[in-house]
Parts: C-alpha cells; sequence; structure tokens
C-alpha cells in the first residue's frame, strides 16, 4: 500500500512538471515547483502506512516485553512523522 500511493503522488508529480514544462521558452528553473511542496505531497501520500507500521511495530515489541498498553494513535503518527524525515 505504501509503495502504491508514494508511486501514484509521483507520478502525479511527473505529470505536473511535464505539463508546465511543455511550452517553457524561458529557464526551466521558474517553472519547478517548491521542494517543500513537493515533499510533503510524499510525506502525505505515506504518513498513513508509516503510522501504521508504526504501530505495529510498537505492539510488537510490547507484546515481546510482555506490555498490554496499546499505543495511541497520535503516537505513532509522531514516530511516523519522525521515521519520514
Amino acid at each position: 500500500m505504501l509503495t502504491r500511493k508514494v508511486k501514484r503522488a509521483l507520478q502525479d508529480d511527473q505529470n505536473v512538471m511535464l505539463d508546465r514544462l511543455r511550452d517553457v521558452k524561458a529557464m526551466i528553473t521558474t517553472e519547478l515547483e517548491d521542494e517543500h511542496e513537493q515533499r510533503a505531497r510524499y510525506a502525505n501520500a505515506a504518513i498513513d502506512a508509516l503510522t501504521d507500521a508504526a504501530a505495529a511495530g510498537v505492539q510488537f515489541a510490547k507484546d515481546e516485553a510482555g506490555c498490554r498498553a496499546v499505543p495511541s494513535r497520535r503516537l505513532n503518527s509522531t514516530i511516523a512523522r519522525r521515521t519520514w524525515r
């Protein structure tokens, strides 16, 4: 699922760039999208899968250690966001 979503985000990004560059007669760099916007799009495509993976990892570690507490969705999201950076 993660691979599919990130591939889709990359395909969308490529299509946007091809549309922008199709009729460019000036400097190409003026047509490039902001790097932070591109990164945000990829992060948004991946965050749910990374959050789920973080939850599974935390739960596995707790199960192996004999803990009964279940990690919160907020904690999992925080872990996933830090992993993505």
